[in-house]
């Protein structure tokens, strides 16, 4: 396998070189979405309804995600115009960054979310603290739900797993690089 690798570096190098070029091109193009999302969101008022584009770009999700997240929440009912065109009110926005948040930081999975949602309805479920560190449990109201317990268990296991795992490479590489 090293001889192959020292056979043709060149190719390697350039192959390499345009796989880093394309992911900067697409992290380019994403800030720029998300920038003209931004421009337009802070040309409408508050309250105006927001496309899923606009939306999208504003919590950094594909479109099919929050289309996904619809069929999943019954509590999102964004408007439907002509054409199947979707406008999301202030208030679905609201709780689609509570989703994601509990989705993406907290490590819910989507039926944890659901049982949350029907426990503690949509307005209080928006209105609780998501900023607080992540060792407070802001959302002490399920604690005993099992799906819940569950998905942030799981998720703190991995976690702690994950970190050991780093701790001994790091020492494996400090190993073969003396």
């Amino acid at each position: 396998m090293a001889e192959t690798l020292d056979l043709f570096p060149e190719e390697l190098e350039i192959a390499l070189k345009e796989k880093r070029e394309k992911e900067q091109a697409k992290e380019l193009a994403k800030e720029k979405s998300l920038i003209n999302a931004q421009k337009r969101h802070a040309q409408k008022s508050p309250n105006a309804y927001r496309t899923i584009s606009e939306v999208a770009a504003e919590l950094d999700v594909a479109t099919h995600v929050l289309r996904f997240w619809e069929s999943k929440f019954s509590e999102i009912k964004p408007v439907k115009r002509a054409g199947g065109r979707r406008y999301f009110k202030p208030d679905d926005i609201d709780l689609l960054k509570r989703i994601q948040h509990l989705l993406y930081k907290e490590g819910y999975t989507i039926k944890g979310v659901q049982s949350l949602l029907k426990k503690v309805g949509v307005k209080e479920l928006i209105a609780q603290d998501f900023s607080a560190a992540p060792e407070s449990k802001p959302l002490t109201v399920v604690e005993n739900d099992p799906v819940v317990a569950q998905a942030s268990g799981s998720r703190t296991k991995e976690k702690v797993v994950l970190e050991e795992l780093l701790v001994e490479l790091k020492e494996l590489k400090a190993f073969l690089d003396d």
